[in-house]
């Protein structure tokens, strides 16, 4: 699968904004590889109307006021970006036939598959739940007497919304985050 190699350094250091306009950069390339491939047909007719959706969410995304300062936003345009690089990376090795085996490559898009799944519904969480709207919660209270409650409820919202939302390891930090608090 696709790892990130010398980009470790660049991934604290970019933006939501900067995420948003990698991961819009991305789409059209994944789409033109996706649509080369040959091989696994029915994969990937699913997997390139899985992308074709990307756009939309990256939209509502991007139109919310608070997306920029929001970290789960932030994480999951890391994430979405991810799987599109993953998406090219996989096309190229079929448009080349360079894989090491028809079940594994078809095990490898089916994860694939499975990941824009979670993409295209974590993005749509990031919106439902109202998390991105609480981000600057905290800020817009400040000096109020309840400075506290608020900051904790916010804090509680966002530690549910990543157990829903995210990778494993996410969901274990907040999970644990929550039996403390």
């Amino acid at each position: 699968m696709v790892e990130n190699g010398g980009n470790e350094v660049l991934t604290g250091t970019r933006s939501a904004e900067e995420w948003l306009s990698h991961a819009r950069e991305l789409v059209p390339l994944a789409l033109n590889k996706a649509r080369e491939v040959k091989g696994f047909p029915g994969r990937w007719k699913m997997i390139i109307s899985k992308l074709e959706q990307i756009p939309s969410r990256l939209s509502d995304l991007s139109s919310h006021p608070c997306f920029s300062k929001n970290a789960l936003c932030k994480e999951q345009l890391q994430s979405v970006s991810k799987t599109l690089k993953e998406v090219i990376e996989l096309a190229e090795f079929c448009v080349g036939e360079k894989y090491e085996g028809k079940l594994r490559m078809q095990s490898n898009l089916d994860a694939l598959s499975g990941k824009l799944d979670l993409n295209l519904r974590d993005c749509g969480l990031l919106i439902k739940t109202g998390v991105l709207g609480e981000a600057t919660l905290p800020l817009a209270m400040a000096g109020s007497s309840t400075e506290p409650e608020a900051a904790a409820h916010g804090n509680i919202r966002e530690l549910l919304a990543r157990l829903q939302i995210g990778h494993l390891e996410a969901k274990h930090k907040a999970l644990t985050v929550l039996l403390r608090a």
